[in-house]
């Protein structure tokens, strides 16, 4: 038994020495290879089970038969000894009953002796089913600790998978084109988003806190007098501003909102034809250009652009209709 115990220990810690979590980033292959090698250990294992079982079974068989053969000596001993109360003894046959007796005696003595080994018999065997139980117990042990390192190794090869996708994802080339950087104060800005305005060709939409600069609310209002759709969102506190530009675009029929928030709506945001991004910090006024340190950068990306669309919409769905 003891013997058995540290076998199964030893090869419960073997077992559990033998796999580790591999580094980040590796193959997950071999994590695979190890869950068959386990699964087919969990199978054996499984299958060892089963004979242990039904070792078992045929042991508690067996037992139940030895208790029926000593229940059967035990009522023949009863017999015999009430035979042998029962009996009348003549004067004439003392000696033949005597030896009758004996007889009888000799065989409850013989029966005693083989109930005897029959208690020795089932004594061993359950200790055998005792041990076999306990080489159950273990096995299953062991079977509950496959399926834990089964587990690990799963999630581990979901995480790898998880990490080879989002690498693949990265490698993908971007579609990004700088076209140009302009600032304020030392460029001319605000000529070039009206020039960038000029050239849409189907949509237009802007996110700015205000439209104070009253050149480029003229190229958004010539830009939708010759076909291309034009949208505005700018904050609610800043649309009456002083210089606001905000009545003369909604009267030109450009669909101009306000972003209906307590929130600063401080986006600095154009997007042309679904692929040009201007943005920065340069704020649609005069102050813009003719005071402040501001920027814009122009990039061509649909990628970019879709991103912006998307916070757009957002914002978009929160307006209500200018008036």
């Amino acid at each position: 038994m003891k013997f058995l115990v540290v076998f199964v220990i030893g090869l419960i810690i073997g077992l559990s020495g033998g796999y580790f979590v591999p580094p980040r980033g590796m193959d997950p292959a071999p994590y695979e290879r190890q869950i068959t090698e386990l699964e087919s250990q969990l199978l054996d294992r499984d299958d060892q089970i089963s004979n242990l079982l039904s070792h078992v079974k045929d042991l508690e068989t067996n037992i139940s038969l030895l208790q029926n053969q000593t229940e059967e000596k035990d009522v023949q001993v009863a017999e015999l000894k009430l035979q042998i109360m029962g009996l009348k003894l003549p004067e004439t046959n003392i000696t033949e009953l005597t030896l009758y007796i004996t007889q009888l005696e000799e065989q409850i003595d013989n029966l005693l002796n083989q109930t005897s080994i029959k208690d020795a018999q089932i004594e061993m065997l359950e200790a055998n089913i005792a041990l076999l139980q306990d080489q159950i117990v273990l096995k299953e042990d062991e079977i509950s600790l496959l399926k834990s390192q089964i587990r690990n190794l799963e999630n581990e090869v979901q995480r790898l998978n998880a990490e080879i996708v989002a690498l693949k994802a990265q490698m993908e080339p971007l579609d990004f084109q700088l076209i140009a950087v302009s600032f304020s104060r030392t460029q001319y800005t605000c000529g070039l988003l009206r020039d960038w305005v000029s050239r849409a060709n189907e949509t237009i939409y802007v996110m700015v806190m205000l439209i104070t600069a009253d050149d480029l609310a003229d190229a958004l209002i010539a830009a939708q007098n010759r076909g291309v759709n034009v949208t505005v969102i700018i904050d609610d506190d800043w649309k009456y501003a002083s210089g606001s530009d905000y009545e003369r675009i909604l009267d030109a029929g450009i669909d101009i909102r306000s972003d209906n928030s307590w929130r600063l709506m401080h986006h600095k945001v154009m997007v042309i034809d679904g692929y040009i991004v201007v943005t920065g910090s340069y704020n649609w006024s005069a102050s813009a250009e003719d005071k402040n340190y501001e920027n814009i950068i122009i990039i061509d990306s649909q990628t970019v652009s879709n991103i912006y669309l998307e916070e757009f919409s957002r914002i978009w769905q929160q307006t209500l209709p200018g008036l």
